[in-house]
């Protein structure tokens, strides 16, 4: 196997395949694969490694300190595809002939990016490989059905030639090993990092429940399983006058104008991550009202890790991971009408739980920053 660190070249090259996508109104755009590749970029940039985005997504990106190649700019799946396979063996291949050391790095195992990881691994065996799981095939809706069935196939194969695997949670990989329970690629955790500016923000907050204003936030997706519906009917069932409700993120057209008029609810929309991390800050009450599914351990709700790391009251559904955590079992909720009674009880749940959870929000903040993670992957890259 060569080796990924050569003696003979001070900036070994790493391809990131990847679909990029930075404009937030398009609809390959994703937040959170967007922070997670750009932590990713940033953790291997430190470790000394030269890096060149492999873009699988048809949204042209702009110029930036990293190289790129565009590899498709079709959004039919056929001709993507096709574009795809012509500029890896146009582009990339003679790239890669000319390198003394290489290796791909694959963010989730989707039929495009495993076709160009594929491609170049038949031609260079020897070469390392190293997928990073976010979230498995059929974890979400938008990758179920056929896309799911492709995305598992995928996988099969890509695990049977990956070097490591670098999972975002250790539920992610016990699920993986319960999924394909064959394999034998070592598997490592590489969770997203809360970044230093965010830390640096809720170092300086103010305690929840110490003014005579309530604000409860909630940051994410608007899809159906994200349960935001639910958030919403539960608020405005409230009694107390004293609560604001703050949605940010791509808030649909049809939310807007359904709650627009109701001066509690304020629409936030998309911030910038300073923004956010104010937001955050400024919480009393931060809700995770995600959708439970057969599939939700195949994924990693990062967000509340922020959210837990904020120092706010914590209110979620019982989404896989939080068993990780000494998480407050009277913070969770199944239901509309169990978080209209928990929103209703807030105050007296922060101040049951305030040690606890200021605990464990330290606890995070140290277990999930740049440095301790940066820490565990040199660890695993130094055996290379």
């Amino acid at each position: 196997m060569r080796r990924l660190i050569d003696p003979q070249s001070s900036s070994p090259l790493i391809l990131l395949v990847a679909p990029y996508s930075f404009d937030s109104s398009s609809i390959w755009f994703s937040p959170g694969r967007t922070n997670k590749l750009s932590q990713v970029e940033q953790l291997l940039s430190s470790l000394s490694f030269k890096l060149l985005r492999c873009n699988t997504c048809p949204t042209a990106i702009e110029p930036s300190v990293l190289q790129h190649i565009q590899l498709c700019t079709s959004k039919t799946p056929v001709y993507r595809i096709v574009q795809i396979i012509y500029h890896t063996i146009h582009s990339l291949l003679p790239l890669c002939l000319n390198c003394k050391s290489f290796a791909i790095w694959q963010y989730n195992p989707r039929l495009s990016e495993s076709l160009l990881s594929c491609l170049l691994l038949s031609i260079f065996p020897e070469s390392n490989f190293y997928l990073q799981l976010e979230d498995l095939p059929n974890a979400r809706t938008s990758n179920s059905g056929f896309r799911g069935f492709l995305d598992s196939l995928c996988l099969n194969v890509l695990l049977r030639r990956a070097t490591y695997v670098f999972a975002v949670s250790p539920t992610v990989a016990q699920s993986l090993s319960k999924l394909i329970p064959h394999y034998k690629v070592p598997v490592f955790p590489l969770p997203p990092s809360l970044p230093t500016c965010y830390l640096e923000i809720i170092n300086s907050r103010r305690e929840p429940f110490t003014s005579s204003c309530y604000t409860i936030v909630y940051a994410g997706g608007y899809d159906k399983e994200k349960g935001v519906e639910d958030l919403i009917s539960a608020f405005l069932r409230k009694s107390n006058n004293s609560y604001i409700l703050k949605l940010a993120g791509p808030v649909p057209q049809s939310l807007i104008e359904s709650y627009s008029n109701i001066p509690s609810i304020q629409i936030v929309g998309y911030v910038s991550l300073q923004q956010l991390y104010s937001l955050y800050s400024t919480a009393d009450i931060l809700v995770s009202p995600h959708h439970v599914r057969d599939t939700s351990s195949f994924i990693f709700p990062f967000k509340l890790i922020e959210y837990i790391a904020s120092g706010a009251l914590v209110l979620s559904t019982p989404m896989p991971g939080l068993s990780d955590f000494s998480f407050p079992e009277q913070c969770i909720f199944n239901s509309p009408d169990e978080l209209f009674t928990l929103l209703q009880d807030a105050p007296l749940i922060w101040f049951r739980h305030r040690l606890t959870l200021q605990q464990l929000s330290a606890d995070l903040r140290h277990n999930y920053s740049f440095e301790t993670i940066r820490f565990s992957l040199l660890d695993v890259l130094s055996d290379l």
